[in-house]
């Protein structure tokens, strides 16, 4: 419905097939640009509920440019009961063993820098320029901007329906991360120093684990597990860990989503894409050769392996979650990728929402469901986002 306002095909009586039929009428680059629209009323919902948070009715905060979150979805699957039919844990736990998935599934190593680059919105800091190029600030031009963690997570990382104040507090501290409110909030000090800064890539790279755990490699560890119960499954995990030496990003940015499809697909050996963007190396060549096996064999006989043959890439199970690490030199057996974020992710913080629904619960509250338990909780009752949609 929000997404009909901002096209301007809101029927006045609300007639359904009407609106479907203005939308299909609209040009491809017309609702590709009404994203857009979603994405301002989303940034307007957000500035209101931080408003209530903090009573008052301006954004505030000195040293971000607005109250945006620096990554989201707003157009969403949700459980219709035709093409979701049910809830996707009901769903998998219903599948038999004769019907067992073989899934081949993964992440890389720095899932959130990409983001952040785009997303962050620091007032007077900017990563990527007009031109293309990516530049970090100054430790001086970071330490400058005063930045507060706790109303960094809560803007730019904390889900609309989550925004209740202690949990971007809980959040910060998970990740080592401290504000003049935390202890106040928390009634203890955490013993972490204000604004604590060492360097501008310890800045990134603490909020690239927040990031990448939170909105990437957490989720897909669920779906792993999850899968990996299902009787007969045979589920490999990857976690990709190798950076193109000749890339047009600095190095810094490591290995940021979507790296490895380019030795998937054999890019080494292209030259029409050798010619155009850059070369690759004789080990890099050897390495997307390795890459293709394990794709191949799998497209092939269900499971991942360089000889055709089982054992080199161990299955991932939920209790030791056993992945490959894949980089250049080598391919390392290892497991519990990113224990300790995920297990906070996956385990900690859905009790904790859990707990504060129950001593809170109203008929305006959404309380998951034992078996969904898996769902984005809110809080509270969230505003309607077609309600921030001008048109």
């Amino acid at each position: 419905l929000k997404f009909i306002k901002a096209s301007g095909c809101a029927d006045a009586k609300g007639d359904l097939e009407k609106e479907v039929k203005c939308l299909r009428g609209l040009p491809a680059h017309s609702l590709f640009d009404l994203l857009y629209e979603l994405t301002t009323a989303a940034t307007k919902r957000r500035q209101a509920r931080l408003g209530s948070m903090y009573w008052t009715s301006q954004f505030g905060e000195s040293f971000l440019l607005d109250a945006a979150q620096y990554f989201d979805v707003y157009m969403r699957p949700v459980i219709d009961g035709d093409f979701i039919p049910a809830c996707p844990s009901a769903i998998l736990k219903s599948i038999k063993a004769v019907d067992a998935p073989e899934v081949l599934i993964g992440n890389v190593d720095k899932e959130g820098i990409f983001w952040l680059l785009y997303g962050l919105g620091l007032k007077e800091v900017s990563f990527l320029h007009d031109d293309g190029n990516i530049t970090l600030p100054t430790l001086k031009q970071l330490k400058n901007l005063g930045i507060d963690y706790l109303k960094l997570i809560e803007t730019r990382f904390t889900s609309i329906g989550q925004l209740v104040t202690p949990f971007p507090a809980i959040t910060a501290i998970e990740y080592g991360l401290n504000s003049p409110e935390i202890a106040e909030m928390n009634y203890y000090n955490t013993e972490i120093a204000m604004n604590d800064i060492s360097s501008v890539l310890d800045f990134m790279y603490k909020l690239d684990d927040l990031t990448g755990e939170l909105d990437f490699v957490c989720s897909t560890l669920l779906f792993a597990r999850l899968l990996s119960i299902i009787p007969n499954s045979k589920v490999q995990y990857f976690n990709f860990m190798y950076k193109t030496h000749i890339s047009h990003l600095p190095q810094w940015t490591g290995v940021m989503h979507g790296y490895e499809i380019e030795y998937v697909f054999g890019m080494p050996f292209s030259k029409p894409f050798n010619s155009q963007y850059y070369e690759f190396s004789p080990e890099e060549s050897e390495l997307s050769k390795r890459v293709m096996k394990y794709w191949v064999n799998f497209a092939k006989t269900g499971q991942a392996s360089l000889d055709g043959k089982d054992g080199a890439w161990p299955l991932f199970n939920s209790s030791k979650e056993t992945y490959l690490e894949i980089s250049l030199a080598e391919d390392n057996v290892k497991t519990h990728l990113r224990q300790k974020g995920c297990n906070y992710w996956n385990d900690v913080y859905p009790s904790l929402l859990r707990n504060y629904l129950r001593l809170s619960a109203s008929p305006s509250h959404y309380m998951p469901t034992d078996n969904c338990p898996h769902m984005e909780i809110s809080l509270y009752k969230v505003d309607r986002l077609r309600d921030y949609v001008d048109g």
